[in-house]
C-alpha cells in the first residue's frame, strides 16, 4: 500500500520567507541520516543534481522501503510544501508511516 500527502507551512513575510530559506539550507547543509527511523538512501538535490530535469529549489529524500519526503517552496506563494509518501504491507502501516514522517517534518519545521 502507498499513501501520499501534502503538508503546506505558511511563511508570511520577509522574515517567513528568510526561515524557509534557512530551512531549505539547512536540509543540504545537515542532511539527516534518518527520517522518523527511516535509514535515508539517496538525497536528490534538484538545485544541483544531474537529473536531466530543469534545476528547481527542491530537495528529495528518498528512504529506506520505498518512503520518500519532497521539500519544496511555492512558486506563487509564501508557503513551504511537503510531499510524503509512505509504503506499507498494509494500509495500517503504510498510515503509520506517513504518520511518523509528519511528525517528524512538523518537528524540523517548529510547528
Amino acid at each position: 500500500y502507498y499513501e501520499s500527502k501534502l503538508l503546506s507551512f505558511q511563511f508570511e513575510g520577509a522574515d517567513g520567507f528568510a526561515k524557509m530559506q534557512d530551512l531549505l539550507r539547512g536540509l543540504r547543509e545537515h542532511t539527516p541520516a534518518e527520517i522518523a527511523g527511516l535509514q535515508l538512501e539517496q538525497v536528490i538535490d534538484y538545485q544541483n543534481d544531474e537529473t536531466g530535469l530543469p534545476r528547481s529549489n527542491v530537495v528529495r529524500f528518498l528512504l529506506h522501503g520505498g518512503a520518500e519526503v519532497v521539500v519544496r517552496p511555492s512558486g506563487t506563494e509564501p508557503k513551504l510544501k511537503v510531499y510524503l509518501t509512505a509504503v506499507g504491507q498494509g494500509r495500517k502501516e503504510a498510515a503509520e508511516t506517513t504518520e511518523r514522517l509528519e511528525r517528524f517534518v512538523d518537528e524540523w519545521i517548529g510547528k
